[in-house]
């Protein structure tokens, strides 16, 4: 796709001059794809649908370096200038987590914005959000742990100021709170219905020039959370690419009082609410899933910690807040990634985890509600696009976690992994990690592509704080016509529970089902189990006030097969996920060429006849009902393997069929397993070795050819008729692609569910539907 700027050519030919990041972002985005034309001899273009994903990855290329002539340090001294003019208690504080804020404000991009300065184009935060965090630290956190609540909300006023409007007038009207009708100490019968603000908020800057990275958050049930559908594992991802600032700068803060005869003490609070927000809440957006922590790195003056320590604790006491936190430490290699999935973005991120606990959160309550009152429930712990979760996730990496280029090759040399047993049988270690390190042909060569993991050992401070919530049911206009307050005390436990479910079951990042990213049980959830976890779920819907229901078809604790644990005397890490991976091929190839193997999950290339669900037969994805897990206990490894009957798989409301299969399945490869586990192996028993691979063509590194580029390219437009080969998805996605033999393009089949034959190889007549010669681009539409 050729990609311009929607304005005139005399305006477009300017931009390359162009330095403020801001303008780039809202004004210049190459939006506009001149080869798609809506008829012939048209040349207006049609405005693309693929423009949010490079305009943040552009603009974040631009920012790595200070825009030529800007000269911010001098920038920065001006604003240091100002805030000393003006008597400001100034302060540093880094960002221990990423950064975003203004998501959602006007702009030609989707939640893809930040807040750059309008004239100089750097990343800031705005004075009035400061101000608005730290009014909610004061009324929230500090205002419950005050004896003299009257005067506690006055100081609040005093710092903030107040207005006529609705709220106020409702907080006066109310016993139940502080506030009361403001008069004129010279005199005491005139009323004082509105005031300004006594401490002005700067706006914080960051302390040199700030680059920016792209981040991603994937919402992985779209029609659940739009159409209250089940959240079933056959939905595919949609990614939002949108614009952070990465943990580890440093942010310089400043607040003044409005007069010379404000008090000190009006500042001093001020000073401690906005610290307090800053450090315990979170500043900008997406604040529940980690962003936006800081850390104090210069203290102010008139500041104690102290005050904001004894703050907290009581606010914990009168329990307007809870905290849980805990060290995790990984057990198993974690193929973590962000939007680039380099080195640089291999890394465990507060939505990765978030993300995890979602789902199985949701196992605890999916057999038991349906999915409209499961959605609302999700809501009132994690939350939505309306509100703000009950439950804050912060990740905190303990030591220098250094990400590991994956050379399956070298790792089996170095580890002396056992050979398969005949040429059909694959790497046990390879069959689980398919698409962590393979060949892939793009643009007509063929290149290596090889993500990066972190090793065994690494760890994590997680900590979790929650907040009072209110579980609201709407009617269809909106209104609220059932409510229930929710105690941090209910709360709580659902995310203890979902961590223990996660780090007992589960894992993060890519092959997290196979053994991957597996964690061990933290010592503060020692004392949990599964019946604990029912437990406490059963606890909150009964707050909700919410009876057992039908229950929606969505993977549930209750319907979950466990196969036996299985204690490994082994030292070699590698060792256990080969020969795990080892034994599920050898389960998988029992059913080579029979349909039911379809019922181990989607995409796989079988024929035959399989009764799908609806769901799946739209999708063609289902991911695998088996997850494994290797573990630790007592001082060893432990592999355990769960199953979550799927009523897709084939379709059955009642999960019989899926039941019997998985059974099946976890009891064959567990006996398989278990021989194996009872050799001691040479090998096996030495500590594993994670040899660093040789960069090939690692995602979005440049490439590396291992063969002749391709030959010129026929000339070919949208609408030809040609002939193409079945061949897989080069991201292990299971999306369904095709090649062009000629040219030796490979692009996406738009309408999967239209072609009859998916299998590997096979030969097929399509429509072309886009091509973009220059860029070496293509999708395919099937003939119907």
């Amino acid at each position: 796709m050729a990609m311009i700027v929607p304005l005139p050519k005399s305006v477009r030919d300017l931009l390359d001059k162009n330095t403020h990041l801001g303008l780039q972002l809202d004004k210049y985005v190459q939006s506009w794809d001149e080869e798609l034309f809506s008829k012939p001899g048209d040349d207006t273009g049609k405005l693309s649908e693929r423009v949010q994903k490079p305009t943040v990855e552009l603009i974040a290329r631009k920012s790595r370096t200070e825009p030529p002539g800007l000269n911010y340090a001098g920038l920065f001294a001006r604003w240091q200038a100002v805030a000393a003019a003006r008597g400001a208690m100034t302060f540093k504080a880094k960002t221990v987590g990423p950064l975003t804020l203004h998501l959602a404000r006007a702009s030609a991009l989707e939640n893809a914005g930040i807040c750059l300065h309008p004239i100089y184009g750097f990343v800031y935060l705005p004075g009035t959000g400061l101000k608005g965090m730290a009014r909610a630290f004061a009324e929230t956190v500090w205002l419950p742990t005050q004896t003299d609540q009257k005067k506690a909300w006055q100081q609040i006023e005093d710092v903030f100021g107040w207005a006529p409007n609705p709220d106020r007038v409702k907080q006066i009207r109310d016993p139940h709170h502080p506030a009361e009708v403001r008069h004129d100490p010279s005199d005491p019968r005139t009323e004082i219905t509105a005031s300004s603000g006594q401490i002005v908020f700067l706006d914080a800057w960051p302390e040199k020039w700030t680059p920016l990275v792209v981040d991603i958050l994937n919402n992985h049930h779209f029609s659940y959370y739009q159409n209250q559908e089940p959240p079933g594992d056959w939905d595919s991802p949609r990614p939002v690419y949108f614009l952070a600032v990465s943990a580890g700068h440093t942010f310089c803060f400043a607040l003044a009082k409005r007069r010379a005869d404000v008090p000190d003490q009006l500042l001093q609070l001020a000073t401690e609410w906005l610290v307090g927000a800053l450090e315990y809440e979170g500043a900008g957006a997406k604040t529940a899933s980690g962003y936006g922590s800081f850390k104090l790195t210069e203290t102010p003056k008139l500041f104690s910690s102290d005050n904001i320590d004894k703050t907290w604790k009581g606010a914990l006491a009168k329990q307007k807040r809870a905290e849980f936190a805990c060290t995790l430490e990984l057990v198993t290699p974690a193929f973590l990634a962000g939007p680039l999935q380099k080195e640089e973005d291999c890394e465990l991120r507060p939505a990765t985890l978030r993300g995890m606990l979602r789902w199985w959160w949701r196992t605890m309550h999916a057999a038991h509600v349906d999915a409209a009152t499961l959605y609302r429930m999700e809501s009132a712990i994690w939350g939505d696009t309306n509100s703000c979760g009950a439950v804050r996730v912060t990740v905190e990496p303990l030591d220098n976690v250094k990400p590991v280029l994956f050379d399956k090759n070298k790792v089996r040399d170095e580890n002396k992994l056992p050979a398969p047993p005949n040429k059909r049988t694959t790497q046990g270690l390879n069959y689980f990690t398919f698409g962590m390190d393979d060949m892939r042909r793009e643009n007509g060569q063929r290149q290596r592509y090889q993500r990066y993991y972190i090793m065994p050992g690494a760890k994590w401070r997680v900590t979790m704080r929650v907040r009072p919530k209110i579980y609201e049911i709407k009617n269809d206009k909106g209104i609220v016509i059932e409510k229930w307050d929710l105690s941090v005390s209910d709360v709580l436990p659902q995310a203890q529970a979902a961590l223990w479910l996660l780090c007992y079951y589960g894992g993060v990042g890519s092959k997290s089902r196979k053994g991957f990213g597996c964690f061990d049980v933290p010592a503060e959830l020692s004392s949990w189990n599964l019946e604990k976890c029912k437990e406490v779920a059963a606890k909150f819907r009964k707050a909700c006030n919410r009876s057992t229901q039908k229950g929606c078809d969505a993977p549930t604790l209750e319907t979950m097969i466990s196969g036996e644990e299985l204690p490994v005397g082994w030292k070699n890490v590698w060792w256990i996920l080969d020969r795990i991976g080892a034994a599920a091929q050898a389960f998988a190839q029992q059913y080579a060429k029979n349909p039911q193997k379809l019922a181990l999950g989607l995409p796989r290339n079988v024929r035959g006849r399989f009764n799908l669900g609806e769901h799946v037969a739209k999708t063609n994805r289902h991911a695998s009902p088996l997850i494994f897990h290797v573990g630790r206990q007592n001082g060893n490894y432990v592999v355990r393997c769960v199953g979550f009957p799927s009523p897709e798989l084939p379709a059955d409301r009642t999960r019989k069929a899926s039941q019997n299969f998985l059974t099946q399945a976890i009891q064959t490869i567990t006996a398989n397993l278990k021989s194996a586990f009872s050799n001691s192996q040479g090998a096996a028993m030495q500590p594993a070795r994670f040899p660093t691979g040789q960069p090939g063509q690692s995602p979005g590194a440049g490439a590396r050819p291992t063969s002749a580029p391709a030959p010129s390219l026929p000339t070919l437009k949208s609408g030809d008729e040609v002939e193409v080969t079945i061949v897989e998805d080069p991201k292990g996605k299971g999306r369904l692609f095709a090649k062009h033999e000629p040219t030796g393009l490979v692009g996406n089949i738009i309408d999967p569910n239209n072609v009859p034959d998916k299998t590997i190889g096979a030969k097929i007549r399509v429509f072309i539907h886009l091509i973009n010669m220059k860029q070496k681009q293509i999708q395919f539409k099937a003939k119907k």
